[in-house]
């Protein structure tokens, strides 16, 4: 069929609509994928705070039995804490990031 004048063939046709589709699964699939990662983030967070609280036990029990000095106890303890407070930060921060998403 002859094309009329001022008519245009275009290349494209209804491959665009494909194109925008393949568009919005990569956009959606990256979302999920960076959701999924953020998540065991905050998981491995929540886990090492918690091995932290129950070294810190552990530390207390020894120092109450005598097997550790004071002066090592409290060198111990400082840096668990130190490290519970970044941990904190860290998942206060996450939690604030994804109250937003």
């Amino acid at each position: 069929m002859p094309m009329e004048e001022g008519e245009r063939k275009s290349g494209w046709g209804p491959h665009w609509l494909l194109v925008l589709l393949g568009l919005a699964l990569v956009a959606v699939a990256a979302l999920i994928y960076g959701a999924m990662g953020r998540e065991a983030d905050y998981r491995e967070l929540l886990e090492r705070r918690d091995e932290l609280l129950r070294e810190l036990g552990r530390l207390s029990a020894m120092r109450a039995e005598g097997r550790i000095s004071e002066a090592e106890y409290e060198r111990r303890r400082r840096a668990i804490v130190r490290d519970v407070e970044n941990i904190e930060r860290k998942l206060d921060e996450a939690e604030r990031g994804s109250a937003f998403e």
